[in-house]
């Protein structure tokens, strides 16, 4: 009988999700915007009357079609992840994010912009449009994982297609398009 030998479970994931293949949107714009109308239902009525202060009162559709805001602006691609080491028990500012140059960084100077009083309404708004990005990029698997495989980046796969691809472009491209219509 022939042995089996032990199949990674990020392989395995990523054999699932190519199989999800089809013909929507991918993640980056659909995802972000599904992010934002899934964050507007926990909204409490000061942050609610916050977000019609900076925006005025068609927020809930300014912030949707704004969702994917900070793609278009190439945010700088080390603002996008946070990596770690196999042996690192948690996570460590001065190590995983040296200058804040990490999606971790990048949510905190955004959160400063909004809560101090001494930044214009502008950059509240783009604070906030670049938070909302970096929130929804650091809960993207391939944006937080491990160092020595840039998060599932240096993963190589094959579509059915064999064409050669990574896990970053099955979850931002492939996993997506199997959706017939928007999420939300």
């Amino acid at each position: 009988m022939a042995r089996r030998e032990k199949q990674s479970p990020r392989l395995i994931l990523a054999a699932l999700l190519l199989c999800l293949a089809g013909s929507a949107s991918a993640f980056n714009e659909q995802g972000h915007r599904l992010v934002v109308q899934l964050a507007e239902l926990r909204l409490n009525e000061a942050a609610r009357a916050g977000l019609e202060d900076l925006y005025g009162p068609h927020w809930r559709t300014d912030l949707v079609n704004l969702a994917s805001w900070a793609e278009e602006h190439a945010p700088a691609e080390d603002l996008r992840t946070v990596l770690f080491d196999a042996e690192d028990d948690g996570f460590d500012a001065a190590k995983h994010c040296p200058r804040n140059r990490c999606v971790v960084g990048a949510i905190l100077e955004s959160r400063l912009v909004l809560i101090r009083n001494s930044y214009e309404k502008a950059e509240k708004r783009r604070a906030l449009q670049y938070l909302i990005h970096f929130m929804t990029d650091l809960h993207i698997p391939v944006n937080a994982g491990l160092a020595r495989d840039q998060a599932g980046r240096l993963i190589a796969l094959k579509t059915s297609e064999l064409e050669r691809v990574n896990l970053n472009w099955v979850w931002a491209q492939s996993l997506y398009r199997e959706l017939d219509a928007p999420v939300f």
